[in-house]
């Protein structure tokens, strides 16, 4: 039973089959307690004997089991064939894709269109959530969203925001009804703090070299930038996303007080 449970833990590494089996993996103490502290419960979990001998794995691992989840020790060279990491932290958890509901309407939706690199998913997914998002979408062809890079850069905000991944535009049309549609572009006319973001708005991020794709550019009401007086091209587009979803909420809290 437990070398099948291996094997699934070494397929879950792969794009297709956390796509096939809709489970991901966590590693490390602070994002599976993040895991336990928003109610989400895992399948089961592997940890190594040097975890279990440290004071807050053990009582992690504690944790775990009171609450029924099953727990088995592996030796580290296990833990090295499941884990992502050059150096793994001697615990991983398989977690069920989240369940959210998207909502259709709400303050902010953002939508990510083409990313590559699931560092900068990752971190526009924390920025997200900590902002109070509504949602996060990609649409077809982005990074997996259960990428490990993306799940360690988010550090948790899988667990508190609804995410909708891989989506064509004609799916993702209906989550942009009665909202201003806004496109975050280098070459954007307006700047960023000029739009009203009071209103229900969606912002539209792009590929990291390549931009938003036609399909986008077609949709948005708007096109903004970020300006910049140094002697930059671009901003990252983890960065730029945090800039402006923040000046979002600024606007929306003033509006509120």
């Amino acid at each position: 039973m437990r070398n099948e449970k291996v094997k699934l833990a070494r397929a879950l590494l792969s794009s297709k089959g956390r796509t096939r089996q809709k489970l991901f993996l966590i590693e490390g103490l602070r994002i599976i307690r993040e895991a336990i502290g928003a109610g989400v419960k895992p399948r089961f979990v592997f940890y190594t004997e040097a975890f279990k001998g440290k004071g807050e794995g053990s009582l992690l691992l504690e944790t775990l089991l009171a609450e029924g989840v099953p727990c088995y020790a592996v030796s580290q060279a296990i833990m090295r064939s499941i884990s992502s990491t050059v150096t793994p932290q001697g615990i991983v958890a398989i977690i069920p894709f989240p369940k959210f509901t998207l909502p259709e309407e709400g303050w902010m939706t953002v939508i990510l269109d083409g990313l590559q690199n699931p560092d900068n998913l990752g971190a526009i997914l924390r920025t997200a959530a900590a902002a109070g998002v509504d949602g996060v979408i990609t649409t077809f062809g982005s990074v997996d969203v259960y990428n490990p890079k993306a799940v360690r850069a988010a550090m948790g905000a899988h667990f508190h925001i609804p995410i909708r991944t891989g989506l064509h535009w004609h799916q993702i049309t209906p989550f942009l009804k009665g909202k201003q549609i806004i496109l975050a572009d280098v070459n954007g006319p307006a700047a960023y703090y000029e739009v009203d973001w009071t209103s229900p708005s969606a912002l539209i991020l792009g590929n990291e070299a390549k931009g938003a794709r036609e399909e986008a550019r077609s949709l948005a009401h708007q096109v903004v930038s970020i300006p910049m007086i140094g002697n930059i091209e671009s901003l990252n587009v983890a960065v730029a996303a945090g800039i402006i979803i923040y000046e979002a909420l600024r606007q929306r809290t003033l509006k509120n007080t």
